[in-house]
């Protein structure tokens, strides 16, 4: 595969950090590579679950001389969806905390409030079609769970002075439920179905382009620095153009909607890698360290060649765990991947 030769060179190139070359080593070489050859076919599996979803045939349902096609697996999948969708939600009180004595009550009540206003905020049944769609049709579904915090700055007049004084003010607090493609989302397949947490590692690859970096490096979330070495070049820049992943998998599956790629704005693109996952403390700790023991961490990785943020997992989310879900429609004991009406 050009591709995975192509980023096997990007590997060998010397890097700006002592830390760098073994991170990209340690997560890219060593384990989000050979993933990747792993799960090629079932990858391909999933694209070929997608045509016949969307009803692109290549054979023939029936023989004789009627061209009759009749679409199952779109049967199938929406009314299933239809079941699962309304089972829950025709319900208008479908989750409801309870408190362990009589005291808690008052507080019990508030966090189911706060729960559904948060959900509405965020769209969360909405969400949940697009999340019964990828079950159905793939077998299995993931989502990234982050929050939504946002600020903006309004002018007051101070009860204590009379005069304008300008704050921030907190408008959006709230957790979100976001998409992850299965197509560019990557984990050992002998993880255990029914636990996520439980995966040595995952990753998610994503082609972003330069406001978005921007934004995470405005945001602290990217290392200021990395971010602007990033910006002065592109992905395509690096390689001639040669590497198709992730966007070949999302691109083929658009062209199996007859929508062609405009691959005239590739150029603009920066391939993003999320890592999470078991890591030596010392590649990731914010104090010098000798420590090789392992933390489960965090690693974002532009173009390849870039590390952009590493840090403990504990360190950027308060739970200390990754922040995805996942839900397979029929398990298969020893694998993470499950089986889908297709």
């Amino acid at each position: 595969m050009p591709e995975l030769d192509q980023l096997q060179k990007e590997l060998s190139k010397d890097t700006s950090f002592t830390y760098e070359s073994e991170i990209l080593d340690y997560v890219l070489k060593d384990r989000l590579i050979p993933n990747k050859l792993r799960l090629k076919s079932k990858k391909e599996d999933f694209l070929k679950y997608s045509d016949l979803y969307k009803g692109v045939q290549t054979n023939r349902n029936y023989q004789g001389l009627a061209n009759l096609y009749i679409p199952e697996i779109l049967k199938a999948v929406e009314t299933l969806k239809s079941i699962i969708h309304y089972g829950i939600f025709a319900n208008n009180v479908f989750i409801r905390y309870r408190g362990l004595e009589e005291s808690e009550d008052i507080s019990a009540k508030n966090m189911t409030d706060l729960t559904y206003y948060e959900m509405a905020e965020n769209q969360f049944e909405l969400q949940m079609i697009g999340f019964e769609t990828q079950l159905l049709i793939y077998g299995t579904a993931i989502r990234k769970i982050l929050w939504d915090f946002r600020e903006r700055e309004i002018t007051e007049i101070s009860p204590e002075t009379g005069s304008p004084e300008k704050k921030l003010e907190s408008y959006k607090d709230t957790w979100t439920f976001e998409n992850v493609d299965i197509l560019n989302f990557w984990i050992p397949p002998e993880t255990p179905w029914w636990d996520i947490q439980k995966a040595e590692w995952l990753a998610e690859t994503e082609h972003v382009d330069k406001t978005w970096i921007q934004d995470k490096i405005r945001k602290g979330w990217i290392k200021e620095k990395e971010g602007k070495k990033l910006l002065s070049s592109t992905y395509l820049s690096n390689n001639d153009g040669s590497n198709t992943e992730p966007a070949s998998y999302s691109e083929r599956r658009l062209q199996q909607s007859n929508v062609s790629n405009d691959t005239s704005k590739r150029k603009d693109k920066f391939l993003i890698t999320h890592w999470y996952g078991w890591i030596p403390e010392n590649y990731v700790s914010k104090s010098k360290s000798d420590s090789d023991n392992l933390v489960l961490g965090i690693c974002v990785i532009g173009n390849n060649d870039t590390v952009l943020k590493a840090d403990k997992v504990s360190d950027v989310f308060w739970h200390g765990m990754y922040p995805y879900v996942s839900c397979v429609f029929i398990p298969i004991d020893g694998e993470f991947f499950g089986m889908g009406v297709p």
